[in-house]
């Protein structure tokens, strides 16, 4: 069951990085994402009265903790996307958002069977495979939590190096906020994601004294956008935390680190844009890795 929510995680994070993407478009990136980050906060906010949610020391640290470096890592995202071919950064993060939480859960004493550890590996590889885009932008390069993509000229290539360091520097962030709300208690609930919501905007807000872009995004489709987006990613990461209660750690990251292959597929499906064939062939391996984990 637990790889079941995780995987409408990845769903849902595909999706609002969908419209995270179109959103920011039309608007400033870190306004969209604060705008992101109000109204999925309305929705943990409105499922602490739907869920069984207990508020703790511990917990609400975690959780500080987790958006903190969300946070972070969707800063270093935007500049390596900014800086460098999006190909190098976009597969690089990914991977990494689900192989930090293995790799963590595996030390503390979690022992995948060999279906799972094959699953984790076709999971991984998968992801790689889809997001990446020979040369050019993909469709993929989301990121968690609702996040949106800047969309820049192609980067010279001595910039690969340096795009390399900031994917590996975001993977990682993601990747411990993964980990981090895998860490909190079953009976937190929607807690951590409140606290996360709560210190990811303040983060943001901090942007606002160093570039006076719009606070929030503009009214019109725009601000419907990321409102939209707002919403889903709230779902998405409750659907992670209800995950994380109820299967391994490991499966359930790689699951929900899918949401850049869903991203891959909503592009396909919306934007009637046609897959590569590595594209295509991370795509089966990704479903392949799921009904791995699953078994």
């Amino acid at each position: 069951m637990g790889i079941v929510f995780g995987m409408i995680a990845a769903l849902c994070l595909g999706m609002s990085d969908w419209c995270a993407t179109r959103a920011s478009r039309l608007t400033s990136p870190v306004s969209v994402t604060r705008t992101q980050m109000v109204t999925s906060g309305f929705v943990a906010v409105v499922a602490l009265f739907a869920l069984s949610s207990t508020w703790s020391v511990r917990d609400t640290v975690l959780g500080g903790l987790s958006g903190a470096i969300m946070t972070t890592g969707l800063v270093l995202l935007y500049l390596g996307y900014s800086k460098a071919p999006v190909a190098i950064v976009a597969p690089t993060s990914s991977v990494l958002t689900g192989a930090i939480p293995v790799a963590v859960a595996i030390g503390q004493g979690e022992s995948p069977r060999q279906w799972a550890w094959a699953g984790i590996a076709l999971g991984l590889c998968g992801i790689a495979m889809a997001t990446y885009t020979p040369g050019g932008f993909s469709a993929a390069s989301a990121a968690p939590s609702g996040s949106d993509v800047v969309d820049t000229a192609s980067p010279q290539p001595t910039n690969v190096m340096f795009g390399l360091k900031l994917g590996i520097a975001a993977g990682l962030c993601f990747g411990g906020a993964f980990a981090l709300v895998a860490a909190t208690s079953n009976g937190a609930g929607a807690t951590v994601i409140v606290v996360q919501r709560v210190v990811g905007f303040v983060g943001l807000t901090g942007f606002w004294w160093f570039k006076r872009e719009p606070f929030f995004a503009p009214s019109g489709p725009g601000l419907k956008l990321a409102a939209i987006a707002g919403v889903i990613a709230g779902v998405a990461l409750l659907s992670l935390k209800l995950g994380y209660q109820r299967g391994p750690d490991g499966s359930v990251s790689v699951a929900a680190s899918q949401y850049a292959t869903f991203a891959v597929i909503f592009a396909a499906l919306l934007l009637r844009e046609r897959p590569s064939r590595l594209a295509s062939l991370g795509i089966a391996c990704a479903a392949a890795g799921v009904a791995f984990m699953s078994i």
